[in-house]
């Protein structure tokens, strides 16, 4: 099975224009602004 690598930009790219959808049964968005950057820092 070959790896498939993705670009975080192509990424959001894809979410911006609907292509990549969240499902209705996905929780909520639960992180604050400041765990989301440490993560963002973290990739």
């Amino acid at each position: 099975m070959a790896e498939t690598y993705y670009f975080v930009k192509d990424l959001i790219n894809d979410l911006e224009r609907g292509r990549i959808r969240i499902p209705s049964f996905q929780r909520g968005f639960v992180w604050n602004l400041e765990q989301v950057s440490y993560f963002i820092d973290s990739i």
